[in-house]
This record gives structure tokens, C-alpha cells and sequence, in this order.
């Protein structure tokens, strides 16, 4: 949440201090293109975060009594014969990839070359039932 009243901004924050929370904040952010002549920009994202189902075999070594893990799809010998009780799971994967490039090499309106900035910022700063909740609560 943030405000500004007279000459200042106060911003309210949480910070997140996760591996998970960090990879996912590079999907947060942009580069900046902008025209040198009409001001026009486009925005290109950085990363963008996916979640995939993947299907994952657990299986209990007899010997160990440990539990192992393996992509299911494998061919049968992949499985070690001293594993037994398979099943088969559904797990969802988070991931990162790179943003592809989609952003032209001149400005669209005027024809202008385009310049680059950034990295900035480019999601919600406000959580809106966050200030839902305040502005009942007042």
C-alpha cells in the first residue's frame, strides 16, 4: 500500500524473503522501450512464471524403506527391481522461462528507432482487498 500527502510518499511493505518468492519476481518485471520522437513505449517482460502438471512415480525401496521419486513415463527397466507399492502421482512444477522478444525495432505510430530502459517494475503495487479490509476498518 502506499500514499502521498503534501511532499512526501509513504509506502507500507512485506517483504519476502523466499527463494520461490524471489524467482517468481523476475516475471514482476519489464524492460522499457521508448520512442525518441512521439513518447509512445512498449514493455517487454523479463521472465514469465508457468505452472505444468507432471506426472511423478514414488515407489518404496524394500530394502531401505526409503521413499524414491522419478518422472513417470520412464521405461520399465529405469525402476530398480528392489522398489515396490509404484504409484503414480500428479504434482504441479513451477518455472521461469525467458520472455521472447516481442517488441518491434521501431516505434509503431511515428516510425521512430526506440531506446531501452529499465528494469522496472511492472505489476500491482496494491493489494485490493488489503485496502478493502483498511478502508472498512476506518
Amino acid at each position: 500500500m502506499s500514499l502521498t500527502v503534501d511532499f512526501y510518499v509513504r509506502l507500507f511493505i512485506r517483504v519476502h524473503d523466499s527463494l520461490s518468492s524471489c524467482q517468481k519476481s523476475i516475471s514482476k518485471y519489464s524492460n522499457i522501450n521508448q520512442c525518441i520522437n512521439c513518447e509512445s513505449f512498449y514493455l517487454q517482460r523479463l521472465g514469465i512464471y508457468t505452472k505444468e502438471t507432471v506426472s511423478v512415480k514414488t515407489a518404496t525401496d524394500t530394502v531401505s524403506g526409503r521413499r524414491r521419486e522419478k518422472k513417470a513415463g520412464l521405461k520399465q527397466g529405469d525402476v530398480p527391481a528392489e522398489l515396490e507399492k509404484e504409484e503414480i502421482k500428479q504434482t504441479e512444477l513451477e518455472k521461469i522461462v525467458c520472455a521472447k522478444n516481442e517488441v518491434p525495432q521501431k516505434c509503431g505510430n511515428c516510425g521512430s528507432p526506440l531506446t531501452i530502459g529499465g528494469p522496472i517494475w511492472n505489476d500491482k503495487i496494491h493489494d485490493i482487498d488489503f485496502i478493502k479490509k483498511m478502508h472498512e476498518t476506518a
